[in-house]
């Protein structure tokens, strides 16, 4: 593998056309396809925020119990305002590096953590570091878990877990497996999200008594 040098250029990722985010927990290969650097801004013009964000392709067939009718992943990892610059580089390094070690090795990712003493250069050199090493991991498949989460707002969402462990090569002789906790976070997503199916059918059929009741237009 290339040896990492922090001095070469800037980023050249091609845009990639996306399918529609995956909706329903995953265990399977997983494609990464992108990886962007960029600052988003927060709802009515609120703090803007610096996000890495790694973009997975699925390559397997569904979790038994779920319907994927989607196949794209996005894991972003984020700045946090109640957090120094150091305290955010810091409360990512472990759980990024494992990550990048299975796309640009571990050599890589330390060297990445390493330079790294603020969020914002983190940011900085792992877009580097996939950028100049594209070629290492382009085309590269490793099996991934994808498990459903309730988070502290009540809201369902999907997210690798908070844990190392979440990935292995392709070749692996231990293949990844939900663990009984995971498989209840999985079953908690589905029903929180078959509740809001339910009650978003339910407005629409609302709705439609409404505009029934009103009758309709002559001119």
């Amino acid at each position: 593998m290339s040896e990492f040098n922090f001095n070469l250029g800037s980023s050249d990722l091609e845009s990639t056309q996306l399918a529609p985010f995956l909706n329903q927990p995953y265990l399977g290969g997983l494609k990464l396809v992108e990886v962007n650097v960029e600052d988003v801004e927060g709802r009515d013009g609120g703090a803007t925020y610096e996000i890495v964000d790694f973009v997975f392709e699925m390559q397997d067939a569904p979790v038994a119990g779920f319907q994927h009718r989607h196949r794209i992943f996005n894991f972003k990892a984020f700045d946090q305002s109640d957090l120094t610059p150091e305290e955010q580089a810091a409360k990512w390094a472990s759980r990024l590096a494992y990550l990048m070690k299975y796309f640009i090795g571990e050599e890589n990712s330390i060297k990445v953590i390493n330079a790294s003493s603020s969020w914002s250069e983190l940011r900085t050199n792992i877009d580097k570091a996939f950028t100049q090493l594209k070629d290492s991991w382009a085309d590269k498949v490793v099996q991934g878990k994808i498990v459903g989460y309730i988070n502290g707002n009540g809201k369902a969402i999907l997210d690798f877990p908070r844990y190392i462990g979440f990935m292995a090569d392709a070749e692996s002789k231990t293949p990844l497996s939900f663990g009984k906790k995971e498989r209840e976070a999985n079953q908690a997503y589905a029903a929180a999200q078959n509740a809001s199916d339910n009650a978003t059918s339910g407005d629409a059929l609302a709705g439609a008594a409404a505009a029934e009741s009103a009758g309709s237009l002559n001119f």
